[in-house]
């Protein structure tokens, strides 16, 4: 069971995949469809987007590409912490942790999709270091 997502407005999945919520304002979302990202994301409750999207494949550079162009046009904090997708990296998911854990709220992280490996990575090194991960 997820917890509803507040500035989420209560959303419990978008399109590609389930929103976990971390903390009391971090989520790890999916990549947004365009109306996702227009109707939440840019809602102007979401300070910061990151993306542990691995920019090494091929397809993944239209999608950052894309979304590296909203953020941009609506002046949204966005960084792209790049994660292996064949071989998840611990210590540096780790440092991506830490990171996020310092950047204005509420945040989102996210993958292509929420049930990545790089994703579940991500919560479960986020559970370790908060033990506050809600399902």
């Amino acid at each position: 069971m997820f917890r509803q997502a507040g500035p989420l407005n209560g959303k419990e999945s978008f399109e590609r995949g389930a929103i976990t919520k971390l903390d009391t304002a971090v989520y790890l979302i999916p990549y947004p469809t365009d109306e996702e990202y227009l109707g939440f994301i840019l809602s102007g409750s979401i300070k910061y987007v990151v993306s542990i999207m691995d920019t090494s494949i091929v397809e993944n550079g239209e999608w950052i590409a894309k979304e590296k162009k909203i953020t941009n046009v609506y002046q949204m904090p966005f960084e792209i912490l790049s994660m292996r997708a064949d071989t998840i990296d611990t210590l540096k998911m780790l440092d991506v942790v830490g990171y996020v854990k310092k950047l204005p709220k509420p945040v989102v992280v996210h993958d292509f999709r929420s049930d990545s490996p790089a994703s579940k990575e991500f919560i479960r090194l986020y559970s370790l270091e908060t033990d506050t991960v809600q399902k």
